[in-house]
């Protein structure tokens, strides 16, 4: 067993007891999780190889494939190619191109076809996290919400479920739901750095717009 890359929970059989994140060779792809290694970088004209090819399979799994095993490794490779993080950052600020954004549209039409009962979430929240952080970098915070709560219902311990929402509802002026959030990540883990600082901005600004 060792310490998760995310919460520093144990890992066990590839799957963290405490968030549910999951280690394999696609999560440690991501280039932009500082937390992570084995980081993949990859040359302008490779990159785009890679994201012409997971919108290739992306589309493909919504015509033929619902093995949603096979399902969640198309998600997870794809999502892998787009380098965005499975926790958001004040300062996160990751600029989608025309086909980064379809690939995101088309993993979210797929979701929907195929996971209806939650399965995915369960399996792996870390794919519902990177989907609901590129729509919150596209700046549909409501969508984004939608797949930080599936995953907070179903790991509430989950810190950057909790984070990215808390966050979230910081951006659409939610300041006492997001302080609610924010006092259930202080009772997991009162020495999170960025939700203490957090927290700092919502009681400075106080109330909610008019």
């Amino acid at each position: 067993m060792c310490d998760c890359p995310l919460c520093s929970g144990k890992i066990s059989d590839d799957r963290c007891d405490t968030c549910g994140y999951t280690i394999d060779d696609g999560v440690y792809g991501d280039c932009r999780d500082d937390k992570l290694e084995n980081k993949k970088f990859y040359t302008d004209d490779t990159r785009k190889k890679e994201l012409s090819r997971a919108l290739l399979l992306l589309k493909s799994a919504q015509l033929y494939d619902r093995n949603r095993q096979d399902v969640i490794s198309t998600l997870s490779s794809s999502l892998t190619s787009l380098q965005i993080p499975i926790q958001l950052e004040m300062n996160t600020n990751i600029i989608l191109n025309d086909k980064e954004t379809e690939i995101i549209i088309t993993a979210d039409q797929l979701i929907e076809i195929c996971d209806k009962d939650g399965f995915i979430t369960i399996q792996r929240p870390e794919i519902y996290l990177r989907i609901g952080n590129a729509f919150y970098l596209m700046g549909e915070e409501e969508k984004a919400l939608e797949y930080f709560e599936k995953v907070a219902r179903d790991y509430p311990r989950n810190i950057a479920a909790l984070y990215n929402r808390a966050l979230t509802l910081f951006s659409l002026e939610r300041y006492k739901h997001s302080l609610k959030v924010l006092k259930k990540i202080e009772k997991i883990d009162p020495e999170f750095r960025q939700a203490l600082y957090l927290r700092e901005l919502v009681m400075q600004i106080g109330t909610e717009p008019s």
